[in-house]
Order: structure tokens, then C-alpha cells, then sequence
């Protein structure tokens, strides 16, 4: 009986160590499959930024809205539109 128990044991401990490598090599994997996705996150950053940098550049708005002079990105030749003046906003308070 006693040596059915040591040889179940031995093949458990087998068992467990073999575990191991695996979850080792698994914790590797997963740390260079997310160093690749976030190389790949930066160059997906990367390219939407340059696309959206030719698509100012192909609508004609190389400057941007602070370097254009007098309003010229607004419509209506500069002119700001009147903003209606706000008062202060009631506030109910738990009693």
C-alpha cells in the first residue's frame, strides 16, 4: 500500500512540475504577445495621426484655428455669435 502512495505521489509531483513550466511559458507568452499589441497600438496611433494631419492638409487648413487670422475658420467672416449671458443655477440641498 505504502509504496502504491510513494509512486502516486511521485507521479503527482511529475504532474505539478510539468504545471509549472507550462504556466511559465504561458506568463512568457502573454508578455510578449502585449509588448506586440502595444507596438502595434503605437503604429496604429502613429498612422491615424498622419491621416488626419494629410486630411487637414488636403481640406486646405494647414494653420491651425489659432493661426488663422480673424476668425477665418468661423463661417460668418469672423463675427462671434452673441452668447447669452448665465446666471447662477439653483441648487436644492438635502435637509
Amino acid at each position: 500500500m505504502r509504496d502504491q502512495l510513494e509512486s502516486r505521489l511521485a507521479e503527482l509531483r511529475q504532474q505539478y512540475q510539468l504545471g509549472e513550466e507550462q504556466l511559465r511559458k504561458l506568463v512568457e507568452q502573454e508578455a510578449g504577445l502585449r509588448e506586440t499589441l502595444l507596438r502595434i497600438s503605437g503604429a496604429m496611433q502613429m498612422l491615424q495621426e498622419l491621416l488626419s494631419g494629410d486630411q487637414e492638409k488636403t481640406d486646405g487648413s494647414d494653420l491651425q484655428s489659432a493661426d488663422r487670422p480673424n476668425g477665418a475658420d468661423r463661417p460668418n467672416g469672423g463675427a462671434k455669435a452673441p452668447q447669452a449671458e448665465s446666471g447662477p443655477e439653483a441648487v436644492t440641498v438635502p435637509s
